[in-house]
């Protein structure tokens, strides 16, 4: 049996408990038999190429589990925290995807200026729509943090 590396793609020795190339643990590798095809984690079964469960016990196939991305925690963390203080874009940052962390960032800087200059002893319902306005860019990108973080389809490019 071979194991391959979820993360980086290499292959992972039988004898070894990681991968030597990411650090990966092996309890998280693709299993592939001698011929080369994707075998069930569960009862050791070939599987079809492209399931996602095993057709024999049901089992959800290595391969189908979404897989956070190396610096994945620290990017939710860094959308999350900071964002509750209406810092937003530094898990971004971390990812690595600099324009929606500068999006963010100046957003951010916008929703600052507008709670310092403008928001004591305004309408209450200015400050309530402004609230929700707020709220809605602290989701948006904590969705989006989230969804590339387990390397899924991102809410949008830019």
């Amino acid at each position: 049996m071979v194991y391959y590396c979820p993360e980086c793609g290499s292959e992972i020795p039988n004898e070894a408990e990681f991968c030597y190339i990411c650090g990966c643990r092996k309890d998280k590798a693709i299993f592939f038999d001698d011929s080369g095809r994707e075998v069930c984690p569960g009862c050791g079964a070939a599987l079809p190429p492209g399931s996602d469960r095993c057709p024999g016990c049901g089992a959800q196939t290595v391969s189908a589990v979404p897989r956070m991305s190396k610096n994945g925690s620290l990017a939710i963390m860094m959308a999350l925290l900071p964002g509750i203080l209406d810092v937003h874009g530094l898990g971004h940052l971390v990812l690595g995807e600099y324009r929606k962390a500068a999006l963010f960032l100046i957003l951010s800087s916008a929703i600052l200026f507008v709670r310092i200059y403008y928001m004591p002893g305004t309408d209450p319902l200015f400050g309530t729509l402004f609230w929700l306005g707020s709220l809605a860019v602290f989701i948006v990108q904590g969705v989006d943090v989230f969804r590339l973080a387990f390397n899924q389809k991102p809410l949008f490019r830019l």
